[in-house]
């Protein structure tokens, strides 16, 4: 039978298209043709040929510019990485220098709080003595008023009991 009857009979009522019909038609004329798959004709170093070509094109032209490429975005990338854990050193250097200056000013400023409340309760102190001493030789000199008071009274009375019991006698014996 002849391959062009086979593939009509075959491929025909399934493909629609004329143009798919020719196509089929082809790939099966040049499948039957006399190599075969294996055709070690003049294609075949034609095709390596070919392939090297191709390869040394495109490595070329494609291939190197644009491993370069990604090279330099790899080297930008470390670069970037690496500035920044430099910096992240640096901003954690500064970070415990800051906390270590904030602890030491925070106790420095305990230590100027405990020494002034030492300073205010010796001024408290000392004004609490003053005032204790005024208010003794305040009450030192009431004491010596009263007292003074107290002996004037008395001898007042003293004379005016004197003056009424002669007053009475005096009536007595009158």
């Amino acid at each position: 039978m002849n391959p062009l009857e086979l593939f009509r009979k075959t491929y025909s009522k399934k493909i629609k298209s004329p143009i798919m019909n020719q196509l089929f038609l082809l790939l099966h004329l040049e499948e039957v043709g006399a190599g075969g798959l294996f055709d070690f004709g003049a294609t075949l170093p034609l095709l390596a040929l070919q392939f090297v070509i191709l390869t040394f094109v495109l490595n070329g032209l494609l291939y190197d510019p644009l491993l370069n490429t990604i090279n330099d975005r790899n080297d930008y990338i470390v670069n970037n990485l690496s500035e920044a854990s430099s910096l992240i050193k640096e901003a954690s250097s500064i970070t415990e220098k800051y906390e270590l200056d904030l602890q030491n000013a925070k106790k420095q400023i305990q230590l100027d709080i405990i020494k002034s409340q030492k300073k205010q309760k010796e001024v408290w102190d000392l004004e609490l003595q003053n005032l204790q001493q005024t208010c003794n030789t305040m009450l030192s000199k009431l004491n010596v008023k009263l007292l003074d008071s107290r002996i004037q009274t008395l001898l007042y009375l003293d004379q005016k009991i004197d003056t009424i019991g002669s007053q009475i006698l005096g009536k007595i014996f009158i």
